[in-house]
């Protein structure tokens, strides 16, 4: 549950002095004294060590990590994370497949829209897919880690520029696509960081930050051609607002209060999730709403 706290690092550190001094005093110095352990004893309680561990990890690979004894981790694995979502990781395509007209959909029927993004828009995939299937329309989906929806260069993850430009100048000129989805997690690309990670310089067509807090303005002009581009092209253009984003990353809670914390299921686990204030939210977002406000 987050980062451990000074006391507790402090006194781990003072624990560890005293559990040095006695391994040092009762198993360090007995095993160095040769009349009390020679070398065919030394061989065979490292043996039966050995084995044991063996024995243990089998075991416990037999057996899943004992996966039987803690309650709710079934329910637990079955929570799906984007991690696992086909499109955005088995089944994203490169920019070389996408130049030949190689995507990768979701739903089912007539394609109808495209959804281009980073991991934030990947997160909408499965519904998507659902829903559009429901009304025999599919969509292209196309995202990848840090890869802003956005054009004049603008660039923050590896390998993502040309693919993201790839995307949308196909969704804008295909006859068939109707409604283009922009999604990210927008506030990265206006700020330069997440939770408490040093901020980095992103760059654009007109060149690369010189500090962080440049990159509100490469976000602005390059978020501002993008509009203006996708608008001329016709589309129902769909911008889809920032999530709440959390310093605790949810899954990973979760998990901690299923494994540790005797907490029963999943649900209840769940319940217990940190919130983060309306404040802080807009805060985190300020550039990204005065932007998203004038369009």
């Amino acid at each position: 549950q987050g980062q451990p706290s000074e006391f507790l690092m402090l006194s781990l550190s003072v624990f560890s002095i005293f559990l040095a001094f006695f391994s040092w005093k009762y198993v360090e110095r007995p095993f160095r004294d040769k009349n009390r352990f020679g070398r065919t004893k030394i061989l065979f309680f490292s043996a039966i060590g050995l084995l044991s561990f063996a024995s243990f990890g089998l075991l416990g690979h037999a057996e899943n990590g004992f996966q039987k004894r803690i309650q709710g981790w079934k329910e637990l694995k079955e929570i799906p994370t984007v991690n696992v979502n086909y499109c955005h990781n088995k089944g994203r395509k490169t920019s070389s497949e996408m130049e030949r007209g190689e995507y990768c959909f979701v739903g089912n029927g007539d394609l109808k829209v495209s959804i281009i993004g980073d991991s934030h828009a990947a997160a909408l995939f499965d519904a998507a897919h659902d829903y559009l299937a429901t009304i025999d329309k599919s969509a292209i989906a196309v995202s990848g880690g840090f890869c802003a929806p956005l054009l004049n260069g603008f660039e923050a993850g590896e390998d993502c520029k040309e693919a993201i430009h790839i995307a949308l100048n196909h969704a804008i000129a295909s006859e068939e696509i109707e409604t283009i989805v922009l999604a990210a997690e927008w506030a990265n690309y206006s700020t330069g960081y997440r939770e408490d990670n040093p901020p980095k310089m992103w760059r654009d067509d007109q060149g690369i930050a010189k500090n962080s807090s440049e990159n509100a303005e490469i976000f602005k002009r390059s978020f501002s051609l993008t509009f203006d581009t996708l608008s001329k092209s016709g589309k129902n253009i769909i911008i889809v607002y920032p999530v709440p984003e959390f310093k605790q990353h949810s899954y990973n809670w979760i998990g901690k209060q299923v494994l540790f914390n005797d907490i029963p299921n999943v649900n209840a686990a769940a319940s217990t999730l940190p919130t983060i204030s309306m404040l802080d939210y807009k805060k985190r977002n300020k550039d990204i709403f005065e932007v998203f406000e004038r369009y």
